[in-house]
């Protein structure tokens, strides 16, 4: 599995379809929202993903920067969004960090 991240609309989609054509390319925050709506915890969806499909390529906004949100809806969303990301890269084969456009490995 391969974890692309980064900040928002700095080419990480565009650099996953670039670099691995042939690989199923989830976005994060997506399946986060998705899982939320069918009331499954997000964290335990998406791990379960990554498990059916070894080869895939995860995107991921870096949301951990910046100002902390008032509402505590947006806050516990950040705080989720962080934690499955840092258990997708414990996972991941490469992690590579996007900014620009440019991919830099970081894992």
């Amino acid at each position: 599995m391969i974890l692309i991240i980064g900040g928002a609309y700095q080419g990480k989609h565009r650099y996953a379809v670039e670099h691995y054509p042939d690989r199923t390319i989830y976005y994060v925050q997506s399946l986060i929202k998705e899982a939320l709506e069918k009331q499954t915890d997000p964290a335990l969806y998406i791990e379960k993903l990554a498990k059916e499909e070894p080869e895939a390529v995860f995107t991921l906004d870096d949301v951990g920067c910046g100002i902390v949100p008032i509402d505590k809806k947006d806050r516990d969303y950040r705080e989720t969004a962080g934690r499955i990301g840092c258990n997708l890269a414990a996972q991941a084969q490469r992690v590579i960090r996007v900014c620009c456009g440019i991919g830099q490995v970081i894992k």
